[in-house]
């Protein structure tokens, strides 16, 4: 396993090592990385959202499949941690599709977990940068 992946959920060692790395280095990771942010309570959730918030476009296709998914607390913290305040760039059209059919056709699961509230919010936030 590579000294970047967290073994345990309070591998900060992990997220050191991560920090040291280009984007392009550890492309091919990006998933396994990710996955580490379905609960923000460990202590390497917080480093992934660090280590990817400049890389949003560049994780666009990975993040597409997270908001597919059936895992709304990991849709929540991906669109809470990493999405909402996405200030500097244009949201990828994909993302932005997606998020749009968050906001105003969920599942009723995404209603529950209120993600339809928080994908209104990121597009408001965001309209300004989309025209």
């Amino acid at each position: 396993m590579k000294s970047y992946i967290p073994k345990t959920k309070d591998d900060i060692n992990a997220i050191n090592e991560l920090q040291k790395y280009s984007f392009l280095e550890i492309q091919e990771d990006v998933k396994i990385l990710l996955e580490w942010m379905q609960d923000m309570h460990w202590d390497v959730a917080i480093g992934i959202v660090k280590y990817f918030k400049n890389y949003i476009i560049e994780i666009e296709k990975e993040i597409i499949e997270i908001l597919n998914s059936n895992d709304e607390e990991w849709k929540y913290n991906v669109l809470h941690f990493l999405i909402k305040d996405f200030q500097e760039k244009k949201l990828p059209k994909k993302l932005k599709e997606e998020i749009q059919r968050m906001a105003f056709s969920p599942n009723l699961s995404e209603i529950e977990e209120e993600l339809d509230i928080l994908s209104k919010e990121i597009l408001q936030f965001t309209a300004g940068e989309q025209k």
